[in-house]
């Protein structure tokens, strides 16, 4: 059974990951607003107008957004620990809040624009489920080569300046083909789990440099018999997916370990669930 790309993630199917995204603007409507009849405002008896109509006035939606203070943000910031987000309930609408705001929208699937609205505080109002609930990843002792390997990535990692909005921190190789993922803070590091991986080739490489958790999503379409699962974004159509899967979930192209992709970075089916799982929106990426 496939799944629909949910709209909120990337607004667009993905056929070639290395293109451009395209947006269709129109400007109907631009230079249309009604002019009012002069006439029936002059021949209007105010006198008969009520304030008293029985129509109800709407109701103004209060919306938080990042800078905003106070004690509502504080509660917004509790409900969210409760779905598993390790927030400091601080009453400061920051960079943190932001983004644990992003991941649960994207969980409770909704519109994932990182403010607070009515139909967001109705999704914070509920009990957490297995869907909506954002569990931190373990540490996997088996995911990481040799210990002298990790010691090594650790202290490289930890020399330099590396801050991240969430407590995670994804560092992909590109000449050694691996995607660290990090847990903890800046200069303080720890590596989780180290895996292979597969980046673009010569002709489609993977963007490099400094990037972010963006969206998700269950799968995409490459072809009429080709998908692949689990994707996360980091940039515009570059994303972390599994390797490239027939219509019944068979693997087609399983290679790691090379330069082969559109350009997107490729990994096993297990190891992009584990990113699409467990690595919350915000997460600073960092390609080399």
């Amino acid at each position: 059974m496939l799944f629909l790309i949910p709209l909120y993630a990337l607004g667009c199917n993905i056929k070639d990951v290395n293109k451009e995204s395209k947006i269709i603007t129109s400007d109907k409507g631009s230079n249309n607003s009604p002019v009012l009849d002069q006439n029936i405002i002059n021949n209007t008896d105010t006198n008969n107008i009520s304030n008293n109509s029985g129509i109800e006035e709407e109701k103004k939606i209060e919306i938080y957004k990042k800078g905003d203070k106070g004690d509502n943000i504080k509660t917004i910031q509790q409900k969210l620990n409760k779905f598993g987000y390790d927030l400091y309930c601080d009453g400061e609408f920051g960079e943190k809040t932001y983004y644990a705001v992003i991941d649960f929208q994207n969980r409770n699937r909704i519109m994932a624009d990182g403010a607070v609205g009515d139909e967001t505080l109705k999704k914070l109002e509920l009990e957490p489920t297995s869907k909506t609930m954002y569990v931190k990843p373990s540490i996997d002792e088996n995911a990481v080569p040799v210990s002298n390997m990790k010691s090594s990535l650790e202290n490289f990692f930890n020399s330099k300046n590396f801050n991240s909005n969430t407590d995670y921190y994804i560092w992909v190789d590109i000449n050694n083909q691996r995607v660290n993922i990090f847990a903890g803070y800046n200069k303080s590091w720890k590596l989780i789990k180290s895996v292979q991986c597969a980046s673009g080739k010569e002709s489609t490489p993977t963007v490099k440099g400094y990037f972010a958790v963006q969206g998700k999503g269950n799968m995409f379409r490459v072809d009429k018999n080709t998908i692949c699962k689990y994707y996360t974004q980091f940039y515009g159509n570059y994303l972390f997916h599994s390797v490239l899967l027939d219509n019944n979930g068979n693997i087609k192209a399983g290679t790691l370990g090379t330069r082969l992709s559109h350009g997107c970075v490729r990994l096993s089916i297990q190891d992009a669930k584990y990113i699409y799982d467990y690595i919350p929106i915000g997460t600073a990426v960092w390609i080399n």
